[in-house]
């Protein structure tokens, strides 16, 4: 192997997993010089105590932190999908969240870093009363206690990570005086890529005080602080999200936005997200509207915004989209024992102070499918050119 030429080595280690090289780099020094490089281009780590004090160890490594460009975390239960999780002690969670923050404290020393994502756990521990009426951190989840630590210690990092990428995966939608921290904002400043999912109290619904402040106080000088080199968001709610919270996209605008994802968004004038997508037109390849709804007010108007509208305008005047992804959401979609079929639930009407209606428009079902089919063929045949 060591006759090979230096290209070809690259390319045989760059189709190569990570364990593979690792390997390689055992085997001799000239090898290990070639394979170094790119065996530790990403580094990923569970929540588990074994993974992260790993992390920690090649962080600590004065021969690996200068190739080090990602760093992956996921939490073991949202890897495995829901599989049993093993039992794993109060302590062990404990120290594991040590070692990620002992690992991000060492952000500075990376100087290859450009990519930082984080998935943390997949579910929603703090509905109870306790968190409720919580006047200090005791009576939190462990899971929302290690967000805030990884959030602040995040912040914390100097000089600010030049970050290009930052994927925030099931961030507990709970408002954090560091989402507004100028150095928190710093990191977000330079982004090319900046994908958020939320997690919140679905139980307790859009009405969540919690979760209006989140939308209201904590999201928008995350959304405002990318600058122009910004070309791919992400946007995903795990409940509709319109009025209540106060989610207002209005007013963002990003030169060089590329690709656009977005989730359980509500589709009005007090969300803006219409005029949001529109403002894009000339820069957007790629749309995903996952969910998404059009919210009718309790008065429905003489002529109400319908999706045949929205797709109409859309397929108009994006005229550079090159990809299109619309999942609509199916009636009694999530319950038990549900099968695909029914009904597509495309509007919700505010209820004050229940909660979301979803009203049935039987005269539009047609004209909306048909619209969302035109939309489909017209951005398959500007790909096709």
């Amino acid at each position: 192997m060591l006759r090979l030429p230096l290209e070809l080595l690259l390319f045989i280690f760059e189709l190569s997993d990570s364990s593979g090289l690792r390997n390689v780099r055992a085997a001799n020094k000239a090898l290990s010089e070639v394979a170094t490089p790119v065996a530790f281009r990403t580094l990923h780590c569970t929540s588990t105590e074994p993974s992260t004090a790993g992390l920690l160890r090649l962080l600590k490594c004065s021969s690996i932190r200068p190739h080090v460009r990602e760093i992956v975390y996921q939490d073991w239960y949202a890897e495995s999908r829901g599989a049993a999780e093993p039992y794993v002690s109060m302590m062990s969670e404990y120290h594991a969240g040590e070692n990620l923050v002992a690992a991000i404290e060492m952000l500075q020393e990376l100087p290859a870093l450009h990519a930082l994502s984080f998935t943390f756990f997949p579910l929603y521990e703090d509905e109870t009363e306790e968190f409720i009426h919580a006047t200090d951190e005791s009576d939190y989840s462990t899971y929302l206690v290690l967000q805030r630590c990884v959030l602040n210690a995040l912040a914390a990092v100097e000089p600010a990570p030049a970050l290009r990428s930052l994927t925030l995966t099931n961030l507990i939608a709970l408002d954090n005086p560091v989402f507004a921290q100028p150095a928190f904002l710093a990191l977000i400043q330079r982004l090319t890529l900046f994908h958020i999912s939320t997690l919140s109290d679905v139980q307790r619904g859009a009405h969540d005080r919690h979760l209006t402040r989140f939308y209201a106080n904590a999201l928008p000088p995350m959304l405002r602080a990318p600058g122009s080199s910004l070309t791919s968001l992400t946007l995903h709610a795990d409940q509709d999200t319109g009025k209540e919270p106060g989610l207002n996209l209005r007013g963002l605008s990003y030169p060089h936005l590329a690709h656009l994802s977005l989730q359980r968004v509500i589709f009005s004038a007090a969300t803006g997200a219409e005029a949001f997508v529109l403002a894009h037109a000339q820069t957007l390849m790629s749309l995903s509207l996952l969910r998404c709804k059009i919210s009718h007010d309790e008065v429905v108007q003489a002529t109400p915004r319908m999706w045949s509208d929205v797709y109409g305008t859309l397929s108009a005047q994006l005229v550079g989209l090159r990809r299109l992804q619309v999942v609509e959401e199916w009636e009694g979609e999530g319950l038990t024992n549900w099968t695909p079929g029914g009904k597509k639930v495309r509007y919700v009407w505010l209820e004050t102070p229940g909660g979301w209606w979803n009203p049935y428009f039987p005269g539009h079902v047609k004209q909306d499918k048909r619209a969302l089919e035109s939309f489909r063929q017209i951005v398959d045949l500007r790909r096709a050119l």
